[in-house]
């Protein structure tokens, strides 16, 4: 074993001094589909061949890559489809996104496809981008109930600045789900769905105060910096965190500092910008905890530009695939951040439309109860178990995310799907 793991470190190495970032994970993942035989031994050597690598170093690289690499999640095949009634099939679907700069959202897209297409259900996704403008929101719904699709599923889009869409659908009949639309109350939403922010706040939070108190023992005012946002879903995420804060226990932290926004059609500048901001203006700081999903990794990134990665560290929320990458290697500012499962947020989601459609009673609160979804806190550790698994987005790009039981529920769902809708 410790000369198995002396050689994968040694070609890891090999890795991060010669190839660059991006090239690496490119490799990573096509060593990933040639271990599930999604492409072949042939491909990989060949895109290393153009990267300069010869043929006895890209083999022996492979065959590291391939033995340690995570496991992609292949689709359920254990369960047979084609059972659900013929009432529950060919619907549209329409799919309004908050944002396609969040990945996170895409990939709840996709897994929602996922899990129709697992069932059979053969549904038509027509999935848009609003590139959060209020406007265009309204725009996309507008299109969608004239269009007459069946169902529309907003993510991240609070209902109260589509108010009148969701009353227009309403009275055409259209069933609307939210999916982290902070809309579990709103009289025209069936429900809204997803992980509890506050709750996966809760973990990263608590993980930074223990984390910062072992890295500085004994050190009697720990400086904290807070980049926010004010999307409705994320406001959890900062009360969470303020309430901790709040507890006598944790008043050896100061907040020196609040961005209390960044702009989501321009965060790379604008995270990058303020978090220059608070370093110049605190130099001291030991750490930043960053709630706008997108922030963390180019905020980590000015982080280290400004030569403060050793002594200030950065704490994301869902910090995208990205930020994942950053943790498991070990080398950025970036050390930890909170995580929902994704995959069971897509699966979820169409098991409560279906039950929806079935004329069955659907609680409003299944986010906390019936269709509860996993969350964590994700560390270097964690970023390197086999918990991080592949999976597809939109474009059929394959990013790493962290799934709970490795996706095993997948099967469960479809079976009971096809249990419950077969007439």
């Amino acid at each position: 074993m410790g000369e198995k793991t002396s050689r994968h470190d040694l070609i890891q190495q090999y890795l991060e001094d010669f190839i660059p970032r991006e090239r690496r994970t490119e490799l990573e993942h096509l060593a990933g589909r040639v271990a599930k035989g999604g492409c072949s031994r042939r491909d990989f050597m060949t895109r290393a061949g153009t990267l300069g690598i010869g043929a006895t170093a890209a083999s022996t690289i492979l065959a590291a890559l391939v033995a340690n690499a995570p496991k992609a999640m292949a689709a359920p095949g254990s369960v047979d489809i084609g059972k659900i009634a013929d009432k529950y099939k060919h619907l549209t679907i329409g799919v309004p996104v908050y944002a396609f700069a969040d990945e996170n959202q895409i990939t709840i897209a996709n897994q929602m496809e996922a899990a129709a297409k697992a069932a059979g259900l053969e549904w038509k996704f027509l999935v848009q981008d609003v590139a959060g403008s209020v406007t265009t929101a309204g725009q996309v719904f507008d299109s969608f109930i004239s269009r007459g699709v069946d169902v529309i599923i907003d993510i991240v889009i609070p209902p109260r600045l589509v108010a009148a869409q969701m009353a227009k659908a309403k009275d055409k009949k259209i069933p609307v789900f939210g999916i982290y639309t902070f809309g579990t109350n709103y009289p025209d939403m069936v429900l809204d769905y997803g992980g509890v922010t506050s709750v996966e706040s809760s973990f990263v939070s608590s993980y930074m105060l223990f984390d910062q108190r072992i890295r500085h023992p004994g050190k009697k005012k720990i400086k904290l910096g807070i980049i926010d946002s004010q999307l409705d879903v994320i406001k959890p995420r900062r009360g969470a965190l303020d309430g901790l804060l709040g507890l006598a226990i944790n008043n050896d932290f100061e907040v020196v500092q609040i961005i209390p926004d960044v702009d989501p059609a321009n965060t790379v500048q604008v995270a990058t910008q303020v978090t220059q901001a608070i370093l110049t203006k605190n130099p001291d700081v030991d750490c930043l905890w960053v709630s706008w999903s997108p922030a963390p990794v180019p905020v980590a990134a000015a982080v280290e530009q400004a030569g403060k990665g050793e002594t200030c560290k950065v704490y994301g929320l869902v910090a995208q695939s990205a930020g994942l990458q950053l943790i498991k290697e070990g080398k950025s500012p970036l050390v930890a951040t909170s995580w929902v499962d994704l995959v069971w947020v897509g699966w979820g989601c169409i098991d409560l439309v279906l039950k929806h459609l079935s004329g069955r009673a659907v609680d409003r609160l299944a986010l906390l109860t019936t269709n509860a979804v996993p969350c964590v806190c994700i560390d270097q550790a964690e970023a390197n178990s086999p918990n991080i698994q592949m999976v597809d987005v939109l474009g059929g790009k394959q990013i790493p995310t962290w799934i709970f039981a490795q996706g095993s529920y997948r099967d469960r769902f479809v079976a009971s799907w096809n249990e419950m809708y077969s007439a």
